[in-house]
Order: structure tokens, then sequence, then C-alpha cells
């Protein structure tokens, strides 16, 4: 139940789609933030781009062996207390990260943090799951996770400025305290469906043990959870590392690299909606092939990239990564679903949460060999090549989950 009764002349779906928004849109912060973030925090710690992407690998490193955890909670004590919980230890994290002065106390309070924000993921796509019927679960899981990149832009522009103008350290605190309001709405508004619907059915479900046997023997679960792994090395790297390129290659300063940033993650926003309602309305609910094209064409803009000369137009720049946020980083939505679908809708937070410990392996190891490739070779050349190459595994691995996609009911 909620603490607060909403008008019942407002569907609830629409509720639940609401604070999704809100929700991710913050905790996009706390991701594509850092992101943003980096060259403030590298200047101020004396630290190269290597060490740099050891702050961002932990943070992913520290969801490794919760996601899973949390999925099973998110089955079995509900989204709401999970949910809020998840919230409120990602705030507490954050204060924390805004007094830490060493690269040391950095990499262990962003492990820290992947710890906390584990079980986001999971009680977000359940939440959608539980809520939307079949029909719309692609335009909804897309729409609620075009608020993570737009969330990413608020960073980019907005936290990059405060930078600037006072310290990276205040912009870690503005990202708490918004957190935080999105911690008290979804505690006040959000609830688990009644008995009888899937949530329901997950707390009376079979014991923990025979819910991971099912979720680790479906093929959909493992295929979907592998080209979401290698897409997100992709964009873990991007928003790691575009901005950095983009001032040390292109000569642009932080706010004119930040907006570029913000420009490729408008295309990761408005694309993910696209993705969704093509997957939904015009493909019948299969997502593998469009998913294909995707990760396909991913690896065409980043070649792209690498071959623009320094002294590329403004306009030609922001054209290229909007397209790289379009595909990079407009997949999550299609695999998200594919992974969901796969299993019964009891076990959907399970099948997420091992999917997202899956996902996570990828990015966690990525991002300090791109960032030491560039550190050896002095270019980032090599370590784009890099991306281009897991983008063509990604495309591979997609075209083999053509045999367990299937239409999925339209109702």
């Amino acid at each position: 139940m909620t603490l607060i009764r909403l008008p019942s002349s407002i569907p609830y779906p629409w509720v639940v789609m609401a604070l999704s928004v809100a929700t991710l849109t913050a905790l996009a912060s706390t991701f594509v933030g850092f992101g943003a973030l980096f060259p403030f925090i590298q200047d101020d710690l004396k630290i190269d781009r290597a060490e740099i992407g050891l702050i961002s690998s932990a943070r992913v490193l520290g969801g490794i062996g919760t996601s899973l955890l949390a999925g099973l909670l998110a089955d079995v004590v509900g989204v709401r207390r999970l949910q809020s919980l998840t919230l409120l230890s990602v705030v507490v994290c954050l204060v924390l990260f805004s007094q830490m002065d060493s690269l040391l106390q950095g990499v262990l309070l962003a492990l820290l943090l992947g710890v906390s924000s584990a079980g986001s993921f999971p009680c977000f796509v359940k939440a959608i799951m539980d809520w939307m019927s079949p029909r719309h679960r692609g335009v909804a899981m897309g729409t609620a996770e075009a608020s993570f990149p737009v969330g990413g832009i608020l960073s980019a522009l907005i936290l990059t400025l405060i930078a600037e103008v006072y310290s990276w350290r205040v912009s870690v605190m503005v990202i708490a305290a918004g957190v935080a309001v999105c911690t008290v709405a979804f505690f006040l508004f959000y609830r688990d469906p009644e008995k009888g619907t899937a949530s329901a059915a997950a707390a009376a479900g079979g014991p923990a043990k025979e819910k991971l046997r099912q979720v680790v023997r479906s093929r959909g679960v493992w295929l979907g959870a592998a080209v979401a792994a290698a897409m997100g090395i992709i964009m873990t790297v991007v928003v790691t590392f575009l901005i950095l390129f983009l001032k040390e290659t292109m000569g642009m300063s932080s706010v004119l690299a930040g907006a570029c940033m913000s420009v490729s993650l408008a295309g990761g926003a408005i694309s993910r909606i696209v993705w969704g309602l093509v997957s939904d309305h015009y493909l019948g609910g299969r997502r593998s092939g469009l998913l294909a094209m995707v990760a396909a064409l991913t690896g065409v803009f980043i070649a792209f990239l690498v071959l623009l000369p320094p002294t590329a137009g403004l306009w030609l720049v922001m054209l290229v990564v909007f397209f790289i946020g379009a595909t990079g980083m407009g997949w999550s939505g299609l695999t998200g679903n594919l992974v969901a679908e796969s299993v019964d809708p009891e076990l959907t937070g399970t099948a997420i949460g091992l999917a997202a410990t899956v996902i996570r392996l990828g990015p966690m190891c990525a991002t300090p060999i791109f960032g030491l490739i560039v550190d050896r070779t002095g270019s980032y050349d090599w370590a784009w090549w890099m991306m281009v190459g897991v983008a063509g595994l990604a495309t591979v691995i997609s075209l083999s989950l053509r045999g367990v996609d299937a239409a999925r009911p339209r109702g």
C-alpha cells in the first residue's frame, strides 16, 4: 500500500511510469554524472586515465556480487521496500564520496556505491513488467529508460557548470539531494501489486534455489545478458572517456565537451523510445533483429568518430556523437525486455538480477583497459577500434537470439 492515496482518476501504471522516470533520472546522475565530473576529479586527485578507469570499474564491480541477490529480493520482499532502501543507501554513499581526497578512497567508495545501487535495475524492470501490459512493455521500458540519458544530459550540462564555478564535490552533493527527493517520493507513492498478480505469485512461489535454477536454464537470459554486457562496455567507455577524448583530441573546453556528451545522451534518450515503439508495434514484440542492427550501427558510428580529423567542425562532431548515443546507449530497453520475457513473470526480478551480474563483468574490465591503451599508445585510436570489435561481437550474439525471441501477446 502507499502512504498517500492518489486520485482514482489517475491510472496507476502511469504513476509507476512517473516514479520510474524520476528515479532513473536521478540515478543516471550517479553514473553519467560521474563521467562528466571525471576531468575535475582527475585534476583534483592528480591521477591518470587508467586510474580514472579504476574508479569507474569499482562502481561496476560493486554490483556484481549483489545484483543477483537484489533480483531475488525484489521477487520475494517486493519492489517498494527494496527500491526505497536502495535509494537511501545511494544517498549516503554519494555524501561520503563527495568528501574523498585520494584514489584509494575514491575506488572504495565507488565500490560501495555499486553495492548500494545494485537493486535499482531489477526493481525498475520488475515494476514495469508487473504493471504494464505485454503490448506496451517495449514502449514503457524504452520511455522509462530514456530518463537515464536525460538525467545524463542534465548532469553533463548542470553538474559541469557547478563544478566549474564551485567544485566537483558540490556537484556530487547536488546529485545526492536529487536522489533523496526520489527516495521519499517512491516510498510514499509506489505500491506492490495485490495478491494474484505477478509479484504476489513470486512471494508465494517456490524456494529461491528452485527459482534460480529455472532462470539459469533459460537460454534467452544468458544470450540477452551477453549482448547487454558487450553493449554495456561501449556505453560505459563512452560515458567515462568521451569528454576526455573531445578535450584532448579535439581541443574542446570542458563545457563544450560536456555539451557534446549531452547531444550523445539525447540520442540515447530518443532512440530508447523509438526502438521500443518499433519492436512493440511494428515487429510484434520481436526484438533480436532490431538489437543486431543497433549493435552493428554502433560500430559504424564509433569508426566514424575515430576517423574524424581534429579540425572537424563542431556540427559534424555533434552529429556523430548523437548517433553513437542513439545506438550505443539506446539498446537497454530491448535487452531488458528480452531477458524479462524469457522467464515466467514471477521470476522477472531473479532473471534481471542474474543478467545484471553478467552485464557488469564487461564494463568492469573495459574502462581500465581502455584508459591503459590510451596511456601506453598516447592515442585514443586503438582503444576506440577495440570498441568497434566489441560492437561486432554484440551483433553476432544478437543474431543468435533469433531462435529464442518470439512474438509476444498483443493484448
